[in-house]
């Protein structure tokens, strides 16, 4: 459950990254929106014109489409890119990672209804939780670096969210 919503969270957490990165847009109306209909797009064309279901194909492939986000996002800092093309990777990135989740959205909860009341639940907290972690994190990266330090607090902030969803691979597996 921690992995389902994990990815949103983590691109709209670092709200002051996103201010250094893009002085002069406000990032954060467009990267929800496109977000928000990406996934409900794609979570429709699956369900509606998806095939009978594979829960790995479909879970661990979701994790891994938002396990590359969250390398890519912060990786592109790296690039040297002017602001308009970095904005543009970002949003694309932004909406892989919609269509990514859509595809853990599709199957997770028939997934969970495979195994005891407790593994629905779990899930269930899981998913409410994954947001406060992802709060967690943004707080602890920033107190790990001094405070003209946001770019390398937020790189540690994605790629402790990527580690996040690799576990999140490996918990799938174990169950």
């Amino acid at each position: 459950g921690v992995g389902y919503l994990f990815p949103f969270s983590a691109l709209t957490q670092p709200v002051d990254y996103w201010h250094k990165i893009f002085p002069d847009d406000n990032i954060e109306f467009p990267l929800t929106t496109l977000y928000l209909w990406t996934n409900l797009l794609f979570l429709g064309i699956i369900v509606f014109f998806g095939s009978e279901p594979s829960y790995t194909l479909r879970i661990v492939g979701g994790f891994c489409g938002q396990l590359l986000v969250l390398i890519a996002v912060p990786s592109f800092y790296f690039l040297g890119l002017d602001e308009t093309m970095h904005f543009y990777l970002v949003m694309g990135a932004t909406a892989f990672a919609a269509i990514a989740t859509a595809f853990v959205d599709s199957v997770a909860i028939s997934f969970s209804a495979q195994y005891p009341e407790v593994v629905q639940e779990a899930l269930q907290f899981g998913i409410g939780f994954s947001t406060l972690i992802g709060s967690v994190y943004r707080i602890a990266t920033k107190l790990i670096f001094p405070p003209d330090q946001v770019v390398e607090s937020s790189l540690l902030y994605f790629y402790t969210g990527a580690v996040t969803i690799l576990l999140c691979i490996f918990a799938y597996f174990h169950l």
